[in-house]
This record gives structure tokens, C-alpha cells and sequence, in this order.
């Protein structure tokens, strides 16, 4: 279905090499989309933040991924500067790698 070829497509974009993923999801609590996502981005190490996007700004460091699943209006991304922030609760230096119906995909550019 849709989740597959979104996960396959946001693979080719990530290392071979197993990293960290950082998920946030639009749904406070979408416990099978984020199960499903998991699997099919195995072996990379999906850290569930629900939507708690400044503990990912603390815990995240450069080269590692952000996966925003669903639209999440209190997240806002500056394609110019690069910076990605919630709400004046953190904010990530990223680049954004993919991004589809299902989510988007950045990787950590500076902590």
C-alpha cells in the first residue's frame, strides 16, 4: 500500500548503515502507523517522540533523521535557513530529504 512505497522510497534516501530516526506523528497516539513504519524501515533504530518535537531538539544530533508523519501545523520548516521548529519549543538545523502524503523525511544538520 501507500505506507510501503513511502517507506521504500524514504530508504533509498537513508545510509545502508543502520541510524537513528526521530518520529513525530500528527496523531497523538497512531501506535499501528508508527509500529508499521518501523518495520518497514528496519534495521534503522525509529525512536517514537509521539509529538514531543523539543525532545527530539534535545536528544538528536547531526546525521541523524526526522520522520513528521501526517500534517503538523505547529511545526514549521524555513527552506532557506534550513530550520525547523515548534512553536518557539526548539528548533534543528535540517535538510529535507523526501517528502510525500505520508510524511516527511529530514536529516539533522546541526544540534
Amino acid at each position: 500500500g501507500p505506507l510501503y512505497h513511502s517507506a521504500r522510497s524514504m530508504r533509498a534516501v537513508l545510509p545502508n548503515e543502520p541510524t537513528n530516526i526521530f518520529l513525530i506523528s500528527a496523531e497523538p497516539r497512531s501506535d499501528y502507523l508508527d509500529l508499521r513504519v518501523n518495520y518497514h524501515l528496519l534495521p534503522h533504530r525509529v525512536f517514537d517522540f509521539n509529538q514531543r518535537f523539543w525532545r527530539v531538539a534535545r536528544r538528536s544530533k547531526v546525521g541523524d533523521y526526522l520522520l513528521v508523519l501526517g500534517d503538523i501545523p505547529a511545526l514549521q520548516y524555513n527552506q532557506d535557513s534550513g530550520n525547523l521548529s515548534w512553536n518557539g519549543k526548539g528548533s534543528l538545523t535540517v535538510s529535507r530529504l523526501y517528502e510525500d502524503d505520508i510524511g516527511v523525511l529530514y536529516r539533522v544538520e546541526q544540534d
